[in-house]
């Protein structure tokens, strides 16, 4: 007797790339990884497949099933990869300014401002004279980033104007008196024990580290024009101008050269004892030439930046122009030919 053995592979019945083994009336699919079932028509959830507490992404990714054992992470921010296993680094699109470091996290970074600098991107340059740190000097703030500058009351030095300058330094008492020390003055006092000496009061006079050589004089206030002209100086030595009220409107000639990148060419503050508040400074900043200038506390501080690199050894006139009227206040800076002005 004979017996027809059909061939039921030879429908294909496995799918999905499934391969088929021909049995005694049967078939059996052997199924691909990520299919399962009969034919293996049923795509396995290979996300859902994974131990208790396993993730197939890392980092808090979704995991999203694709076709057989096929499947993709949705990254949470921060992360890529194909298991979300990179953290990105933001600092790499320079996110922080003005030399700050930048300090990357999870999904964020820091930056770390230099001084003077604050904001997310350390954008922002602080006002460091908010605080009034100067002991009732005057508080200008230098350029962005670089702090600011105290000019002192008379008798006062240090960074913030917090020391009271020792003047007995300058004017020591005579033989048998002690010297006490003041804001800008001193007082000589008889030696201890010494009853037929009385206090004795001495003559200050602060000769300038200079000759003048012409002068005009005029009364305090008077507007009339003066002229005076100094002569040479060098190392550490300054000029100082005794009872000159130069008034708001003026111009002065500045000669100078010098291979110093900081130091101060020209300074004048009339206060608060003369009928008008007036400053003014030319200094080197860096190498390049800076004029600050204020006609009135209201108006507050106003600059005048170059970008003239004057620290060459080279000689230069600078010329400084101040103008006032009822409306505002104006000042020029002519340096060499080159004029700017605020």
């Amino acid at each position: 007797m004979l017996f027809s053995h059909l061939q039921e592979c030879s429908s294909s019945p496995c799918l999905n790339g499934g391969s088929c083994v021909d049995l005694v009336d049967k078939y059996a699919c052997f199924c691909l990884d990520g299919y399962s079932g009969k034919n293996c028509d049923i795509d396995i959830d290979v996300c859902l497949e994974t131990p208790t507490n396993v993730s197939l992404c890392l980092n808090g990714g979704t995991c999203l099933d694709g076709e057989g054992s096929n499947f993709t992470c949705s990254c949470p921010a921060g992360f890529i990869g194909d298991f979300c296993e990179m953290d990105v680094n933001e600092c790499c699109s320079d996110p922080c300014l003005h030399g700050a470091i930048c300090q990357d996290l999870l999904n964020g970074y820091v930056c770390h401002c230099r001084a003077g600098w604050t904001g997310l991107h350390c954008e922002l340059d602080i006002n460091e004279c908010l605080p009034q740190p100067c002991n009732q000097g005057m508080c200008i703030q230098n350029q962005p980033g670089y702090g600011y500058t105290c000019f002192c009351r008379p008798g006062f030095v240090g960074k913030n104007c917090e020391h009271n300058y020792d003047d007995c330094l300058l004017q020591p008492c005579p033989g048998g008196y002690s010297c006490v020390d003041g804001i800008n003055k001193v007082s000589c006092q008889p030696a201890e024990g010494d009853m037929s000496s009385v206090p004795w009061e001495p003559s200050i006079t602060q000769t300038p580290w200079g000759s003048l050589l012409t002068t005009s004089p005029v009364s305090p206030y008077s507007e009339q024009p003066t002229d005076s002209s100094y002569v040479q100086y060098s190392g550490n030595s300054y000029l100082e101008f005794e009872g000159m009220d130069l008034g708001a409107n003026n111009n002065i000639t500045v000669r100078f050269q010098t291979r110093e990148a900081q130091g101060t060419i020209l300074y004048a503050d009339q206060g608060v004892v003369t009928r008008g508040f007036f400053f003014i400074k030319l200094f080197i900043q860096e190498g390049m030439l800076q004029y600050v200038f204020s006609c009135n506390r209201e108006e507050g501080i106003r600059r005048i930046n170059t970008s003239i690199r004057v620290n060459d050894g080279n000689p230069y006139i600078v010329y400084v122009s101040c103008a006032t009227d009822t409306k505002r206040h104006t000042a020029s800076l002519q340096i060499t030919g080159l004029t700017n002005q605020a």
